[in-house]
Parts: structure tokens; sequence; C-alpha cells
């Protein structure tokens, strides 16, 4: 449950009042996925204040803020859902798909990517075909679920993509990479614990 809390600034004439996560199950998916795409701290994204408001604060209430959002130090990490099943390799038409995506959507965080990759595995799975208007109401769900809660299969979704790339030839139009070097650390490591590879860095890709 969010935690309500008032504070006020250095000079008392500023009050701000926020509803701020104390754990990650506080906290949504795509919630998350901002903080990754942003140069911003953690503290700045996940509580709804301003650098600029941060700056103002007393000290002991920007300090009793921080301490709030100390979970935010370590990546979650929930358990796999149950009855999750690995997708082993993708179709074709689900690597068009995706690199199609990529190119509409370039230079993102690799998380940024793993939502629509859920979705266009799991639209296969239940509906047993892809269908775009399935897919992005899958994408739209699982943003707004607690990412204590999902981040792990959409990983693992992920990683299951990563997989079905390394195990296909490439095609013969070029795509841009997805990856880049704005991505939180921790992410990368969790993959690894999956028995997954983790993405490429930019000068392995190079």
């Amino acid at each position: 449950m969010r935690h309500e809390l008032t504070l006020t600034s250095a000079d008392g004439a500023e009050t701000i009042t926020l509803q701020v996560p104390t754990t990650w199950d506080d906290v949504s998916l795509q919630q998350y996925i901002d903080w990754q795409c942003s140069t911003e701290p953690a503290v700045c994204v996940l509580a709804g204040i301003t650098p600029e408001q941060l700056d103002r604060l007393a000290w002991a209430d920007a300090g009793y803020l921080m301490n709030l959002l100390s979970f935010a130090a370590t990546i979650p990490e929930p358990p796999l859902s149950e009855g999750l099943k690995d997708p082993g390799s993708a179709t074709y038409g689900q690597l068009v798909l995706a690199n199609q995506h990529f190119e509409e959507h370039p230079d993102k965080p690799d998380v940024w990517y793993a939502p629509y990759l859920y979705a266009l595995y799991r639209c296969r799975e239940v509906y047993g075909r892809n269908d775009q208007g399935k897919e992005e109401a899958m994408r739209e769900a699982i943003l707004q679920e607690p990412v204590g809660k999902v981040l792990t299969d959409v990983l693992f979704m992920y990683a299951a993509w990563l997989l079905s790339m390394s195990a296909t030839p490439p095609t013969p139009k070029t795509t841009s990479s997805p990856m880049t070097t704005n991505t939180k650390p921790g992410w990368r490591s969790f993959l690894t614990g999956l028995g997954r590879p983790s993405p490429p860095t930019p000068s392995a890709a190079a």
C-alpha cells in the first residue's frame, strides 16, 4: 500500500503531498519502465516529485522520503507465474512483427520492449494466432500490473525471444538494434539467473 506523505520545503513556503510506494507491489510495470527510461533518480520518478521540489525539501523530510523508497535499491524478482509456458522458438511471422515493432520504436532501453514481446507470445498461446488488437490489450494490461508480480513473466518471454533470434538465421533486411546503454543495472543479471542470455551490449553487437 502506498504511503501518503506530506512534506515541507526548507523555507516553509511549500507543502507537497505524495503517494509514496513502499514496495515493488505498489509500482506498476509501466512506472518501472518509466524509471528505466528516465535520467531522473528513482526518488523522483517513483514518488512523483520533481528534482526542483526535492532540492527545496527540508533535509529531514528528504531523508524520510528516500528511506521509504529504499526498496528500489534492489531489482524486483517475483516468481514466474504458475502455468506460464516457455513459448520455445518464435514463428517467422512473430519475428517479423517484433522487428517491425523495433523499427517503429527505435533507441529504447531493452526492458521497454519486453511487454510487447510478452503480448506477442501470449496472444498466440491463448488465441492460437496473433491479432494486433488482442496483443495491444494484453500489453496494456500487463503494464498496469504491479512490477513486483509480473517482471519475471515479461523478462521470461523476452529471454525466449532472444533464444529464438540466436537460433534463427538473420533475415536479408537489416534492422536497427533495440539495445541501448540506457538500462538501469540489475535486470541483465536477472536474465542470467533465469538461465537465459542477457541482451548483447552495444560493443558486442558492433
